[in-house]
């Protein structure tokens, strides 16, 4: 055998470990990742109580709203939820669109035809728990967020923003802030009142990572 038979010889050897390697990591990563989000039967389970809530609500909602729903009663972690909405969303099962500077969602037409075909995989005691703890609190008033953001002089040369989303008549965030800077102040004040759900689910995100 030749020095370049030799050569390619080896490489091929290489080559054959490494893409033997990456299919034994990449068949660990789909593990890994089935085992944080469950079998397939309750990722499919998670995805149709999403559905279910959406087309129950019967409105469009924000990322958030929905978020406080699955959360406070306990359906589903955050983690899980956030990706099974994005795949629905992928899926066009779910519409996001922007609206008023606002990204809401809702279920589409295609997403009422999966959940009507497959409703009998969603477990009664789980539409049951929907239809009499979770939607009954989620009228639209209840649902509706208002921010609110505004500036005022602290001293000579110092200003104090204060940044809020008010949900639930209660206040959901606050969010202090100090510069000297009185055209800073007006930009974040401007852009508070055009994108505070935008950014205030950015924080969430941030802050649940």
């Amino acid at each position: 055998m030749n020095i370049i038979s030799w050569i390619l010889y080896r490489t091929a050897i290489s080559y054959t470990i490494m893409f033997d390697c990456n299919i034994k990591r990449n068949a660990f990563k789909r593990r890994q990742l089935m085992n944080a989000l469950g079998n397939e039967k309750e990722l499919v389970q998670n995805k149709l109580i999403l559905l279910y809530i959406l087309r129950k609500l019967d409105m469009p909602v924000t990322n958030r709203q929905l978020t406080q729903l699955v959360l406070s009663h306990r359906l589903m972690n955050y983690f899980i939820m956030q990706q099974m909405l994005l795949e629905l969303i992928d899926s066009a099962y779910v519409d996001a669109q922007v609206d008023e500077n606002k990204e809401q969602i809702k279920i589409s037409q295609q997403g009422r035809d999966v959940l009507n075909y497959f409703m009998g995989m969603i477990p009664p005691y789980l539409k049951l728990k929907v239809d009499t703890k979770v939607l009954p609190e989620s009228t639209v008033d209840k649902l509706t967020d208002y921010a609110t953001a505004e500036y005022y002089p602290v001293g000579l040369d110092s200003f104090k923003i204060l940044l809020n989303v008010n949900q639930d008549s209660e206040n959901a965030m606050k969010i202090t802030l100090t510069t000297n800077d009185l055209d800073y102040a007006k930009k974040i004040v401007k852009k508070w009142n055009e994108k505070s759900d935008q950014m205030a689910d950015r924080i969430m995100d941030i802050l649940n990572e």
